[in-house]
């Protein structure tokens, strides 16, 4: 561990992996579409969103109702949806299908300079990141891995990783 007086020679910056260091968009995507071709199977509908479509409406904040209802998949159960989604989400299988943002290497080495960078992320494997990460050879970049869980609760996500960066060490 690192004495108190060498956490202080630089500041810390806290990071959000899942976004701002790996594009995720096809991931996500494709977990959508599985969920979707097997709860959809026995209702023969043909999806109506492509990739595009599919990040216009989640950045837009569209429900996940609002998403099923827009690909044809009006019948399917949200709650079921969900139990998949979170099955399949951090799964290896799909894990793959993440990209390094553009430049993210060069850029992370110019901040390793100048910050701690602490990742914060609210990935229920923390194992799963933690391979990512290393996979993707950016453990280097990384002076501490902060992940929990989310909860059942009513917090909000940026809540819970507040939460995250008050208890770490930096």
């Amino acid at each position: 561990m690192k004495s108190k007086k060498k956490l202080r020679d630089k500041p810390t910056l806290f990071l959000d992996f899942d976004g701002p260091v790996t594009d995720v968009s096809k991931r996500y995507y494709l977990v959508h579409r599985e969920i979707a071709f097997w709860l959809g199977k026995q209702y023969k509908i043909k999806p109506k969103l492509n990739l595009e479509s599919f990040w216009d409406l989640k950045r837009k904040k569209e429900t996940v109702r609002g998403i099923l209802d827009k690909d044809g998949y009006l019948k399917i159960s949200k709650s079921d949806y969900l139990k998949l989604w979170l099955k399949l989400i951090e799964s290896k299988e799909y894990l793959k299908y993440d990209r390094l943002q553009a430049n993210i290497i060069k850029d992370l080495g110019k901040l390793k300079k100048r910050f701690f960078i602490v990742v914060v992320s609210l990935r229920r494997n923390k194992i799963g990141l933690k391979n990512q990460i290393r996979n993707l050879n950016l453990r280097q970049y990384f002076s501490c891995i902060l992940s929990a869980s989310p909860k059942p609760s009513s917090d909000k996500n940026w809540l819970l990783k507040q939460r995250l960066i008050k208890q770490s060490p930096f």
